[in-house]
């Protein structure tokens, strides 16, 4: 949802739309009145100015109000306001927890109250075992031989590994809170490190300035994904730059890795060495 544009609780009118109703109201009034008013292009005009003034106000109460209607949804909350809408599904913010955390540990909440779990259950528990954790995916075995739940935990620590204390609270928290039945099979999510080469084309008037940053800034992009179990694939990495070059960027090819990069359950890929090389323009 937070990929969506944010709802209006009103639909906003913008600032000339709504000094030209105003205006043209203060007309009407005066001509109703017998009072001749052809000044209101002159913005000089006390009765103008008092209707720019107006017209300001009004739009932004629509454009506060509106904010703070969506405040009050989660995915587009923060701070103490967030905090009350967690608290109604029983979720509190750790020391040191992000609003981007918080957000996703209490949808997890909502998704997973059924007793007997969806994923999102399990997935919600373990989040809540410790601030620790980053990211966590539930699966099955793909083979259908090992009937346990898999757990894999992906950490805040660098490099994502999962300590052994943390994995022994994850289990812990899942045990207190399983199913008679559910057996778990806990363990820390791998990293792989994927090394990127990019050649790209700018536009014609686009400054090679572009550049500059942009292998930090894809890197940055792509550690703000939900990691566990997500492919690398070129169209994404395309995506991304285009989206980072902000229309200075013509076109975009990935030379590495040849094909797209897929990630089992329990592995979660990282970026290593960043290539990006400049092949000319337009084209």
């Amino acid at each position: 949802m937070s990929k969506m544009p944010p709802p209006n609780l009103i639909d906003s009118v913008d600032y000339e739309t709504a000094l030209a109703e105003m205006v043209a109201s203060l007309k009407a009034r005066f001509q109703g009145a017998g009072i001749a008013f052809d000044v209101e292009a002159l913005e000089t005009d006390p009765a103008v100015i008092i209707a720019q003034e107006f017209a300001y106000r009004l739009t932004l109460f629509e454009q506060r109000l509106n904010e703070r209607f969506v405040s009050y949804l989660i995915d587009y909350s923060s701070g103490a306001t967030l905090d009350q809408l967690a608290a109604f599904y029983d979720v509190k913010r750790v020391t040191g927890e992000g609003d981007e955390r918080l957000q996703k540990r209490t949808r997890l909440a909502i998704a997973g109250r059924s007793a007997g779990g969806p994923a999102e259950r399990y997935k919600s528990i373990a989040f809540n075992a410790s601030s620790d954790v980053r990211d966590v995916k539930i699966y099955s075995d793909p083979h259908g031989i090992d009937p346990s739940i898999h757990v894999a935990v992906l950490s805040t620590a660098t490099g994502g590994y999962a300590s052994d204390d943390l994995l022994l609270s994850v289990e812990n928290a899942l045990q207190a809170k399983r199913v008679t039945s559910d057996r778990f099979h806990v363990a820390s999510a791998v990293r792989k490190t994927v090394d990127v080469a990019l050649d790209i084309w700018l536009t014609p008037d686009a400054s090679e300035s572009a550049l500059e940053g942009l292998g930090d800034a894809l890197r940055g992009w792509w550690e703000n994904q939900d990691l566990l179990g997500l492919d690398l694939n070129h169209s994404d990495i395309i995506t991304a730059v285009k989206t980072i070059g902000s229309g200075a960027i013509s076109n975009v090819k990935v030379v590495s890795p040849q094909g797209d990069t897929e990630a089992w359950p329990a592995e979660a890929l990282a970026l290593g060495l960043i290539d990006v090389r400049f092949k000319g323009r337009g084209r």
